[in-house]
């Protein structure tokens, strides 16, 4: 059985155009909880897509958008103030769940 360890609940939705802002998620209080990749080849997101991560955990895609990389870096961010999460994939932001496997 897999265990959720914890639900995403992301402010901004991804936008391939526009890569993410490292300084702006820092000044919101975010910071790098993990730091990972992709196993293999990311085709973006697709609503309930399982994209592995090479440290284990599985993150699941609640939105469309498509971006292609091999391998690409993946950060897990937390905010210090209220707990919330994000995951940026090769610099764009993905609405998701992560779980273990």
């Amino acid at each position: 059985m897999r265990s959720l360890i914890f639900p995403l609940s992301l402010v901004c939705a991804a936008s391939p155009a526009f890569a993410v802002d490292w300084e702006d998620l820092a000044k919101d209080g975010f910071g790098v909880l993990e730091m990972t990749s992709v196993q293999g080849e990311f085709n973006g997101c697709d609503f309930g897509r399982r994209i592995p991560l090479d440290n284990g955990l599985i993150f699941v895609c609640s939105e469309y958008n498509y971006n292609y990389s091999y391998a690409p870096d993946v950060f897990i961010l937390k905010n210090v103030r209220d707990g919330r999460l994000k995951v940026v994939i090769d610099d764009d932001e993905y609405d998701g769940t992560v779980y273990r496997r």
